[in-house]
């Protein structure tokens, strides 16, 4: 008797919060802000959500063109819904993404029209991924900042593809970078990780460095560039199992002495004239660019590229009760040049929570949903990661792991996460109440039994262990 008085005084409370509308300020983490140029959303422009975030939350960018120029001064998420499909269009002004904050991620985005597409200035761990960065005079500019990560990015179209500027540490990994004046352009710098781009028809230079030392150039397709790589007073520099293909001059060094092959294996250059009488795919003589530059291996074919990559890892929710539900989406891109067939295993931490097994063709995208059931899983933080199996021949694997996501298992009913269910979770379901994925009051911990819509379901599981604490 007491549990039912106690349930009916709750619906009564539950539905004066939604008729007079909650005045509880609910804390339950970081949080995620939309933005909709033309529809329902937090706010209608990127630089407004910006204002009223706090560090750790999440900018989801619905499709449209936005006439902005945006300043990331937090460290927070901005996404885009579908990089062809959401722009921001900068207008010619000075930056169209001026990022001046440690731990920013910026992602499926087209940016365009700007002296610089991206400024990364004095910002450190910044990572932009599957943006396409076009017409703009510089498309990402780095400047003093250091363990930065610019991944697959589509680059083209711009005076200079990619610029640093004494920034240390940076990684460029697999980014077409194409129709640029200069593709990669490294001064002044040391440490940088330069590996499996694709960086053609740049009409002065491929790939430049100029006063910058112990890098790595490795496994990239240097093809039909006016001039391949150029080296001014760089040195110890490690450039080896590269395809340097058809451009007009493969290479110029000047004041620099660096590595072009690893001991056993060196690069591939289309104008390599030597033989391989074992048909070890070595050449038997060096490849000579200057006296203090030799590839002593020179290989005899083009490298091919077998590389599955984890973009991105989503989970529906942070908080969820022991027992319900969740979605985590995973996405996956096959970067190789082969259609593969591999498996996909997501984890909450060390335990093995769903595994699918995928057909890819090369340059193809795909999201897979795994569901994974609470029940039997104890109370607690877990972080959810996602991992592809190598497939053979594949080389590159340190982005077949992506950890993307925590979640925090509690009492049902429990939606802010402190491990009892009193008045802020009712008053966090009551403010939600109605909504759906994409609505206005969206709030997916209050989607008890994730079924992408906040009901009375959802009300009278909460009520029916309202009171309750973890034990």
């Amino acid at each position: 008797m007491k549990r039912i008085v106690l349930i009916l005084l709750t619906s009564v409370l539950i539905l004066i919060l939604i008729l007079e509308g909650p005045n509880i300020t609910v804390n339950a983490g970081s949080r995620t802000w939309t933005v909709d140029d033309d529809g329902p959303a937090d706010f209608n422009t990127m630089q407004a959500a910006i204002n009223a975030a706090t560090d750790g939350d999440i900018i989801l960018v619905f499709s449209g063109t936005y006439n902005e120029n945006v300043t990331i001064g937090k460290s927070l998420t901005l996404k885009g819904e579908n990089v062809y499909t959401t722009i921001i269009n900068g207008l010619a002004a000075y930056t169209v993404i001026h990022i001046a904050a440690n731990n920013v991620a910026l992602t499926n985005f087209t940016i365009k029209n700007g002296f610089f597409g991206v400024l990364i200035d004095s910002s450190n761990n910044i990572r932009v991924i599957s943006n396409v960065i076009t017409d703009n005079d510089d498309g990402v500019w780095i400047a003093f900042s250091s363990g930065n990560i610019i991944n697959d990015n589509t680059i083209a179209h711009n005076a200079v593809g990619i610029y640093l500027d004494s920034s240390n540490n940076t990684t460029l990994n697999h980014n077409t970078i194409t129709n640029n004046a200069y593709g990669i352009d490294i001064e002044n710098c040391r440490g940088n990780l330069v590996t499996e781009n694709k960086i053609n028809l740049s009409s002065i230079e491929g790939i430049f460095a100029y006063y910058s030392d112990d890098g790595r150039i490795l496994r990239n397709t240097v093809q039909n560039n006016s001039l391949g790589i150029h080296l001014d007073t760089s040195n110890g520099n490690d450039i080896y199992q590269n395809n340097f293909i058809d451009n007009s001059d493969q290479a110029y060094v000047e004041n620099s002495d660096n590595n072009w092959d690893n001991g056993s294996k060196g690069n591939y250059w289309s104008d390599y004239n030597g033989t391989d009488l074992n048909q070890n795919g070595i050449g038997d003589t060096p490849y000579i660019i200057n006296a203090d530059n030799i590839d002593r291996y020179p290989l005899m074919n083009p490298i091919i590229f077998h590389d599955i990559a984890i973009t991105d890892v989503a989970c529906s929710k942070t908080v969820v009760g022991q027992g319900f539900t969740l979605s985590i989406d995973v996405a996956v891109q096959n970067q190789g040049d082969f259609t593969e067939t591999f498996n996909v295993t997501v984890y909450a931490n060390t335990t093995n929570i769903g595994t699918q097994h995928l057909t890819l063709a090369e340059g193809n995208s795909i999201t897979v949903t795994f569901t994974w059931n609470t029940d039997g899983f104890a109370k607690g933080n877990y972080t959810i990661g996602a991992y592809v199996w190598p497939v053979p021949g594949e080389t590159d694997t340190a982005d077949n792991t992506l950890i993307d996501g925590w979640i925090k298992e509690t009492i049902q009913g429990d939606v802010t996460g402190d491990f009892k269910v009193d008045i802020l979770d009712i008053a966090t379901i009551a403010k939600a109440y109605g909504a759906y994925p994409g609505h206005l009051k969206w709030d997916p911990n209050a989607d008890l039994d994730d079924n992408n819509k906040i009901d009375i379901i959802d009300i009278a599981k909460a009520a029916k262990n309202y009171g309750k604490t973890d034990p």
